[in-house]
């Protein structure tokens, strides 16, 4: 009888220690959960605004000037480059490129679809009203960290893209100029 007793008392213990440890497990699963479900109030990197990325193209070098509109504009070998924000988080880089004359439409859109499927990054985007061009390349930053590095490589895309679309515009004009051979 009295090894019945000490079965009985080792599994109570035994069944009251499982329970305080799922307990416990289960009170530090609810904590991770809800630090988790709870966004951090400081990441360590600033969050991004248009003053931010003010800052960065200065630091990287610009003159950027701002506008009322809240985008910010400044030149790359006399390229005009606007950047800003076009939703929550999102932001582009975009180069206006102004050398499109009305005879040249056909030809720019066959090299802005050579620039497209070349950098899937980019969306050109002809204006036939102004005779522009715009490269544009859009991406999701929520600090500034992030859109360092993304001005980086935007900028490094659009001055590809702008050679690529160069390049296409003068291959498709040079095959329009000369003759064809019907058979």
């Amino acid at each position: 009888m009295f090894g019945v007793i000490i079965l009985i008392a080792v599994t109570f213990v035994a069944v009251v220690a499982m329970g305080v440890s799922l307990f416990s497990k289960s009170d530090e699963i609810r904590k991770l959960k809800a630090e988790l479900e709870t966004p951090k109030k400081d990441s360590g990197s600033e969050l991004l605004d248009i003053n931010a990325m003010y800052r960065v193209i200065k630091e990287e070098g610009y003159f950027p000037t701002k506008d009322a509109d809240g985008e910010i504009t400044f030149k790359i070998k006399g390229t005009r480059i606007v950047v800003g924000e076009c939703a929550e988080g999102f932001v582009y880089t975009r180069a206006y490129y102004y050398d499109l004359d009305k005879e040249s439409v056909q030809a720019g859109l066959y090299a802005a679809n050579v620039v497209n499927l070349t950098y899937v990054a980019v969306k050109t985007i002809i204006v036939e009203e102004n005779e522009s061009l715009v490269f544009s390349v859009e991406s999701f930053c929520n600090d500034i960290e992030t859109y360092r590095a993304f001005f980086q490589r935007s900028v490094s895309i659009l001055a590809d893209s702008i050679e690529v679309f160069q390049k296409e515009i003068q291959k498709y004009s040079d095959r329009q100029a000369s003759p064809q051979l019907i058979s």
